[in-house]
């Protein structure tokens, strides 16, 4: 192909041409008054006249595009995470031009776009998207783009995103000033000021820039760029939607009139920044409404277990009644059913709030929804979402890039429904093997741990920097020490109140969360545990004998002054309720456990619940979880136990954050885009893909696998027949019949507290196959009889000694479809995993290591990282 070119390397040695990410520096010119070093041209007229003119051209020190030929002018570098500034005008007569950005393959549409997206220039218009191979989302996508059918990216398709202004120009033959902010995967630029567009979930996060000849004559007087590492604020012309109708208009300017008194505040004024605006809003709140804001209470549902939020819609009037009566604005939410009727039901409890005296916005928060495995008060149901392995799945890819990528699909289906906090993640290191809770965390290997919570709250939060209009608020879980449950019985339940560090290191459990606090997670929730033993100090004294909720030198000594963290403090759930009987020593024998009389207030029981309150305020606590008792805040304050100033602290945290994710401007969701983003192929394809990757192949005797399904007649324990018969296979009805069986089963378990409403529901106790064992005589039966796969779910390190003798092969899963299972066994996919934990020999060897010291399994079966792949192909 012949194109005009200029080569240097001047711009490329400032930055990088390997599009490295750019450390802060002052701005640099793009051009140099001179000539085109640091750019190439590609132009497609000289493939067929090569007396065709240059369009790009030096005229007294000023950038000039002519127009024509039509054509891009490319720099050499690829960049990320910049801020482009030009100075420009159309010097004759109006017309189009643009600026594209991650710019990549050359001439990809048309014959001479290159992949990218575009930022147009065209007098009138600036600022549309206009998507070039590459996607890109705004707020409003349906009305800006047209119908979603219609959207695209390749010729024929809705390409064009028009703007939030027009006519942010000035007259011709003046000079215009456009920037362009891109960070991650967002896009925001400024026309003269005017903030005339803003896109997340681009494509694309890095490539080169280019300038589009595309008819019109245009000057350059300025290009420069700096690296950045956050988006400045989006002070010009968010979109503003109002349930109540309350607006008010200033200079062309629309604010929503929140307290409805006609006058713009200045927490109503999105020009102000979200510092200034949250502390404006505290100066507005009574007493009363700061306690409700310290509330995170539970969205209720209709029907059987509407006070704990099960169900498929929400009673509004009982939400309602909480909102309005006592100020509560963060909820979280436990709905089921189809995306669209989630997303409408949150716009529904968003109305009502904003119908509140100052109109604050609600936090909807959110258990994990995107995996397996569902425990009442650890998960959610995942419905519809994008299904992924567990997050122990996650980490036996040991790909932090995938992790970043899981968290940012998640963050798009839970904003597309109006959720905008996560729960999670568990940056809890998993040292004691028979703990309920392993599945969610990220195994019991420091720097891994370390490395993957930090790429998940990257992912949920939009980017490094904080959360922002498009991140949802990432709650990095259980500070700290709760991964050390002492005989792994977990906190939840009274008999489980207490983390052992008889030995081992507190500061190991600690580093986990240095991840998260490197990416500026937005909040912390404290583990209900009470840490026990000689390791358990802080600056060199023992800790105080209470939960961690209230325990001060683990809160403020540890987190806010020792590590810096000044986000939201936010407990874990019920640690101010009262333990009745039925908590202290279990349900009547033939009585179903529920979540009646309920709570973890370990080391504080025999206080009243107003000094538990101010106890937790004052060791550091912003915010309560699964309580509305605002009434006991007040309480605290007027009695002295608390003073309102140290409420206002905690008060402006929580509201920071609802400004800096936009709530006041527009807390409702599309419910239409609710029902194509959430689960959509693309997602799940991801999704299934990592399922793969995470299954981890322990045994593979003979090299049984890959197995060729044509022919085989397969037993199924476990496994769907009609996916088994869609690989090839021929469902054998018994094993007389079979030639070879595949097995799916749980890592073995025992219900030790049947009588407790969560010792009912969690694993506990041994890890091994036992004898006797209804699961494990089947599986023995039908090894004696066919060579047989064998796969295990490993919610917690199961004892395979016993199974690894009788099966053919066997093949760890931290969550995976029979789809993506049978894809692996038949060579579809290889099995990359591997362990993110050791997985021990005995309950002997379970029993003499330490619960909050890693990798010390004396002799374990298989050891951390241990993971085969396939010797030969199908």
């Amino acid at each position: 192909m012949k194109s005009f070119l200029f080569l240097t390397v001047c711009v490329a040695t400032a930055f990088g041409p390997n599009s490295r990410r750019m450390s802060e520096a002052p701005p640099r010119s793009l051009f140099n008054g001179r000539d085109l070093t640091g750019w190439h041209v590609d132009v497609p007229a000289p493939d067929s006249n090569v007396r065709v003119r240059n369009p790009f051209i030096v005229r007294n020190g000023v950038l000039v595009t002519l127009g024509e030929p039509r054509g891009h002018l490319i720099t050499d570098a690829s960049y990320r995470d910049y801020r482009l500034e030009a100075e420009y005008r159309f010097a004759a007569a109006p017309g189009n031009a643009g600026i594209l950005v991650h710019a990549s393959t050359p001439r990809a549409l048309y014959g001479m776009f290159p992949r990218s997206i575009e930022v147009q220039m065209e007098h009138g218009n600036a600022g549309d998207f206009w998507c070039i191979l590459e996607d890109i989302r705004v707020p409003d996508m349906e009305r800006r783009r047209g119908p979603p059918a219609e959207w695209g990216t390749t010729e024929g398709k809705a390409r064009r995103i028009l703007n939030l202004t027009d006519s942010s120009e000035k007259p011709l033959g003046q000079w215009n000033t456009m920037v362009i902010e891109a960070v991650g995967r967002s896009i925001r630029v400024w026309v003269n000021g005017d903030l005339v567009n803003d896109g997340s979930d681009a494509t694309a996060d890095h490539g080169q820039i280019a300038i589009q000849s595309e008819g019109s004559e245009v000057e350059f007087r300025k290009l420069s760029i700096a690296p950045i590492t956050h988006l400045t604020a989006a002070p010009s012309r968010p979109v503003i939607v109002s349930g109540s109708g309350k607006i008010i208009e200033q200079k062309g300017l629309r604010f929503k009139d929140l307290n409805g008194n006609g006058v713009l505040d200045p927490y109503e004024d999105w020009r102000r920044s979200p510092a200034d605006r949250a502390k404006d809003l505290v100066t507005r709140m009574t007493l009363e409404e700061k306690a409700g804001m310290m509330m995170h209470g539970t969205a209720r549902t209709a029907g059987p277990g509407g006070a704990v939020g099960f169900g498929t819609d929400y009673d509004t009037a009982a939400t309602g009644k909480l909102i309005r009566d006592v100020g509560v604005n963060s909820f979280i939410t436990r709905l089921g059913g189809d995306p669209r009727t989630l997303a409408a039901g949150n716009n529904q409890l968003q109305a009502i709030a904003e119908k509140t005296r100052l109109g604050i916005p609600l936090t909807i928060s959110s258990d994990p929804r995107n995996h397996f495995q569902y425990t009442v008060g650890t998960s959610s149901q995942t419905g519809r979402f994008s299904q992924w392995p567990e997050t122990l799945g996650l980490a036996a890819t040991r790909d932090a890039a995938l992790v970043r990528r899981f968290a940012d699909i998640a963050r798009q289906e839970y904003r597309a429904v109006g959720i905008e906090e996560t729960l999670s993640p568990q940056a809890d290191l998993a040292t004691e093997p028979r703990w309920s809770r392993i599945s969610g965390t990220f195994g019991e290997d420091v720097d891994l741990t370390r490395a993957l919570v930090k790429a998940y709250v990257e992912g949920f939060q939009h980017g490094a920097s904080g959360v922002d209009s498009a991140g949802v608020i990432a709650v990095v879980k259980h500070w700290v020490g709760y991964g050390a449950q002492k005989n792994g019985l977990d906190s939840h339940s009274s008999y489980g109140q207490f983390a052992d560090f008889s030995s081992g290191s507190l500061d190991l459990h600690v580093q986990p969360f240095l991840g998260a606090f490197a990416a500026h997670v937005a909040a912390v929730m404290p583990t209900y545990s009470i840490l026990e033993g000689g390791a358990a100090k802080v600056n060199g004294r023992p800790l105080e004998k209470v939960g961690a909720g209230y325990n001060r030198q683990l809160l403020t000594e540890l987190l806010r002054q020792r590590y810096g963290f000044n986000g939201v403090i936010l407990t874990d759930w019920a640690i101010t309720n009262d333990c009745l009987e039925v908590c202290r020593n279990g349900f009547p024998a033939g009585e179903r456990p529920t979540f009646a009389g309920i709570g973890m207030p370990w080391g504080v029981e025999n206080l009243p619940q107003v000094d538990r309150f101010a106890k937790a305020v004052n060791a550091g606590v912003d915010q309560f979880g699964g309580t509305e008792e605002a009434q006991y805040l007040v309480q605290g304050v007027r009695s002295g136990k608390i003073t309102e100033s140290r409420l206002n602290e905690s008060v402006y945290r929580i509201a920071l954050q609802k400004f800096r994710q936009g709530l006041f401007e527009n807390p409702y969701v599309d419910t239409a885009a609710a029902a194509a983003i959430v689960g959509n192929p693309q997602f799940q394809n991801e999704a299934t893909t990592a399922q793969r990757r995470s299954l981890v192949l322990l045994e593979n005797k003979n090299d049984i696998l890959p197995l060729v399904a044509r022919g085989k007649r397969v037993f199924l324990h476990g496994v769907d027949s009609s996916t088994a018969a869609r690989y090839g296979f021929t469902v054998a009805p018994d094993l007389a019949h079979a030639d070879i069986a595949i097995v799916r089963t749980d890592a073995p378990f025992q219900t030790l507290h049947p009588a407790y409403s969560f010792g009912a529901r969690f694993h506990e106790g041994d890890l091994g196959f036992r004898a006797g064992d209804k699961e494990f005589e089947e599986i023995k039966r039908i090894t004696a009889a066919v060579p047989t796969i064998v796969t295990v779910y490993l919610d917690r390190p199961a004892i395979l000694t016993e199974l690894k003798g009788r099966a053919s092969a066997v093949v760890g899963n931290f969550g995976v479809s029979d789809a993506a299972l049978l894809d692996v066994l038949t060579g579809v996919a290889q099995p990359e995993g591997k362990l993110p934990f050791d997985l021990p020999s005995s309950m002997q060897e379970v029993e003499a290591q330490k619960s909050s010291i890693p990798h010390d399994t004396a002799h374990p079966l298989y050891r951390i990282g241990f993971g085969r792949m396939y010797s030969r192909k199908r």
